[in-house]
């Protein structure tokens, strides 16, 4: 196989740089937001909560599971997708 022949080969393109981490970026940043919203309508009112009482604790755990959750559900779409 020459190289030519190989540069007009259909492949399957390679993701770029931000497409590549498109999911796990929507996923922080929306379980960053429900980390806060949990956060300020539920938390912990009398503050001995040491998890919901702080948004700076709830925000951080609020993104890692954002993260894990499409970490979970992008394998499922590639399934579908295919």
């Amino acid at each position: 196989m020459d190289i030519q022949s190989a540069q007009n080969s259909p492949s399957k393109p390679q993701a770029s740089g931000i497409a590549k981490y498109r999911w796990p970026v929507v996923g922080v940043l929306l379980g960053g937001l429900g980390g806060y919203f949990y956060w300020k309508e539920i938390g912990c009112l009398t503050g001995t909560c040491p998890l919901q009482s702080q948004w700076q604790t709830m925000i951080p755990y609020g993104m890692l599971i954002g993260y894990w959750a499409t970490d979970f559900i992008k394998p499922i779409f590639k399934k579908t997708n295919q």
